[in-house]
């Protein structure tokens, strides 16, 4: 009996835990970056994140999972621990500040987070999701994780309308937009809070030696985000005012929202959401401690169900005599009186007195140890998790550096390529320029009958025969040379 009344009592104290466990919580990450490793550092990213830190922890209820200037792994790992803390019913909610990146102005899943280890990268360079992934913090899995975790109300603060840090000297080129963010619808559930509107860039200061810590949207949020206040309502104010600090530096900053909550959302009890008059009539809600009740009773028909103790099914026919168990709590119990009255006419050797609560504290033992290899295989899935990423991102890299060695490789290739050309094209003009000088140039005219003034030259003449004038024999003997082809007379 007394067994009986102890599990019984035990049953009241799991009901009040499982009570205190069972009401919604507020869980809130929140992310500062200023001091960027390959980009020029900003200003006030982290002291809006801790301001918005201290309101939420200190004023708002919020258990905060904080984290600034940190790398890719840290920022993940403070995601994950967030993550894994939100229940079923709870409300969550993520404030990043800092850098921000959207390929897509239209696609919610093209919108990264950039934690301060991001390369620097070439924006011609292409790939440039395929590099996001492997070095940034996608949006959309974040608010994903959220959703799956059973959150009733996800809020987003998003500061990450700057300009872009990838864009090049000439500013003519960027990785994704080139001055603040695209358009994000919110999912079911969510409410997206943006610093600026769709390609608007946030201002950090007014002019006229603004010496407020904080960047103009997050002064004006951290005023209008007030208990008992719609999230409609804040956004609307925070805008109104926004508008108008950001006319006197002549320049325009419109904050926007995207709604996803059916009816108006609040964050505490004394502003409930609204649901649709469809929903109400055709779904009523049901009474909150019904399925507090069902946990307790699930948990009891366990106990009775796999121990040979009669005093757990005692118990819970006891608590739920018009239980869905209750009749197999009867069929149970009898089972287990039938088991003892046939165990007591059986011969037995005397137990040793120690060996029942020895037994339960190897029982306990073994339980603890239990989870603890849970929690170890827990751990180490995380850990290989978290290797293969890393394996993945270093392959990527690789590859895109593979990629750009050999799109260097196939410039180079082309650059001597038309260097060849250009001096075989060179060649061949000289040998044309060469050849049509050539065919220029003046030859010497020769002379002929029909050329005025023409002298024709005069013919060889042959050899004159000798003819004697005088008797060969004289000494006086005159030799005259005439022509040998003179006429003889007839």
């Amino acid at each position: 009996m007394r067994l009986v009344c102890a599990l019984v009592a035990m049953l009241g104290l799991l009901a009040a835990h499982a009570a205190e466990a069972a009401q919604p919580r507020k869980l809130a990450l929140v992310i500062g970056n200023d001091l960027y490793s390959n980009f020029v550092p900003l200003e006030r990213a982290v002291a809006d994140s801790r301001a918005y830190r201290d309101m939420l922890s200190q004023t708002r209820g919020f258990e905060v999972f904080y984290t600034e200037n940190a790398d890719r792994a840290a920022t993940f790992q403070l995601v994950f621990q967030f993550i894994s803390n939100i229940r079923p019913g709870d409300t969550a909610m993520v404030v990043y500040s800092g850098h921000g990146v959207q390929l897509d102005p239209d696609r919610r899943d093209s919108l990264f987070l950039l934690p301060i280890d991001i390369p620097n990268v070439d924006p011609g360079l292409g790939a440039e999701e395929a590099f996001l992934s492997a070095n940034g913090i996608r949006f959309s899995d974040i608010s994903g994780w959220v959703k799956e975790r059973g959150a009733k109300l996800s809020i987003f603060v998003l500061d990450a309308c700057r300009n872009n840090p990838f864009t090049n000297r000439s500013g003519t080129r960027s990785v994704g937009l080139s001055r603040g963010l695209g358009r994000v619808d919110a999912s079911e559930g969510e409410f997206v809070f943006f610093a600026a509107a769709p390609g608007e860039v946030a201002l950090d200061r007014l002019p006229h030696n603004d010496d407020n810590p904080n960047s103009v949207f997050t002064r004006s949020f951290l005023k209008h985000f007030k208990p008992n206040t719609y999230l409609e309502d804040v956004a609307n104010n925070v805008q109104e005012e926004v508008l108008e600090l950001s006319r006197l530096a002549n320049y325009r900053q419109a904050p926007y929202y995207t709604d996803g909550v059916a009816g108006k959302a609040c964050l505490d009890d004394s502003c409930s959401v609204v649901a649709p008059l469809a929903e109400v009539a055709a779904e009523p809600a049901p009474e909150p401690a019904t399925a507090l009740n069902a946990d307790v009773e699930e948990t009891f028909w366990r106990l009775c169900e796999t121990r040979d103790n009669p005093a757990y099914c005692e118990a819970y026919i006891q608590q739920y005599p018009e239980g869905p168990r209750a009749l197999l709590a009867q069929v149970r119990l009898a089972e287990i009186r039938a088991s003892e009255q046939l165990a007591s006419r059986t011969p037995a050797v005397r137990a040793d007195p120690s060996a029942k609560p020895a037994e339960e504290e190897r029982r306990r033992a073994a339980e603890a140890e239990t989870l603890a290899a849970e929690i170890e295989a827990r751990r180490r899935a995380e850990a290989e998790a978290a290797q293969l990423r890393e394996e993945r991102a270093a392959k990527i890299e690789r590859l895109e550096q593979e990629l750009a060695a050999r799109r260097d490789a196939e410039a180079e290739a082309a650059r001597l390529l038309a260097e060849i050309e250009a001096r075989r094209q060179a060649e061949e003009e000289a040998k044309t320029a060469a050849l049509a000088a050539s065919a220029t140039v003046p030859q010497p005219e020769l002379a002929s009958a029909t050329t005025p003034g023409f002298v024709p030259a005069p013919e060889p003449a042959e050899p004159a025969a000798p003819i004697a004038t005088g008797d060969e024999g004289d000494k006086g003997l005159v030799i005259a040379a005439l022509p040998t082809n003179r006429v003889e007379p007839p």
